[in-house]
């Protein structure tokens, strides 16, 4: 296995963070490079700050190291290049205490709009909520299978760990469902979620999710809009 020392840290970080949100969309590895704040470019021996536009070149960089040391590879899905993680990528982005890496992801056209939404999200979340940590669905699926593989329970999209210890799950519904399929979906409520659960959707779906939802008795499901700029 690679030694987590044979790459950058802010390589290591997008690595982390695809590996947690099963890949990303090279725009968003873009932005994550542009948002974290030890993020500066020294090509040439001097040091700034990067914003979007030149973030783009260092991602561009940065996938071309992940890729040269086998830990990610470009895939470009309906002409959107992703960046997803190969084996030795997870392996080297798996969380201490974690028993063992993530499964491969391979991108699919029908999912990838819903996994960026996502990934985007949570990194508007993280500027929102800086005292909360993410966690993922994978994360949140692994639990599941490891605690109660056979149990009926809606696994979230993500999910917020405050500071005291409670959880708020996180929900993307890019596209409302029939009014009948939210009865299921909030009767198998995944109880580490005890501060409930926000939804976030586009504006003119708040009103009609929000009737759903209490119609279903989630009246601690908080409707909220998508944040401009999560979508695709």
């Amino acid at each position: 296995m690679a030694s987590r020392l044979v790459i950058p840290d802010r390589d290591l970080r997008v690595l982390e963070f695809a590996a947690e949100m099963y890949g990303v969309p090279m725009s968003l590895a873009a932005e994550l490079i542009a948002a974290d704040p030890a993020s500066v470019d020294t090509d040439g021996g001097r040091r700034k700050a990067l914003n979007v536009k030149n973030s783009e070149t260092v991602a561009r960089r940065t996938a071309a190291r992940l890729e040269a040391g086998h830990l990610a590879r470009r895939v470009t899905v309906r002409r959107e290049p992703w960046l997803v993680p190969t084996g030795p990528g997870l392996a080297l982005a798996t969380a201490e205490g974690q028993e063992e890496p993530y499964e491969l992801w391979h991108p699919v056209a029908w999912k990838l709009e819903h996994v960026a939404a996502t990934a985007r999200l949570r990194l508007h979340l993280a500027k929102q909520r800086p005292e909360a940590t993410w966690i993922s669905e994978r994360a949140i699926r692994r639990r599941w299978k490891n605690d109660s593989p056979e149990a009926r329970v809606r696994k979230c999209d993500g999910g917020l760990r405050w500071p005291d210890g409670t959880a708020t799950g996180v929900e993307v519904e890019l596209h409302v469902k029939g009014e009948h399929l939210y009865q299921g979906i909030v009767a198998d409520r995944d109880q580490e979620w005890d501060t409930g659960i926000w939804w976030y959707c586009p504006a003119g779906d708040m009103q009609r999710l929000s009737r759903y939802l209490e119609a279903a008795g989630g009246f601690d499901h908080k409707v909220h809009e998508l944040p401009e700029g999560v979508t695709l």
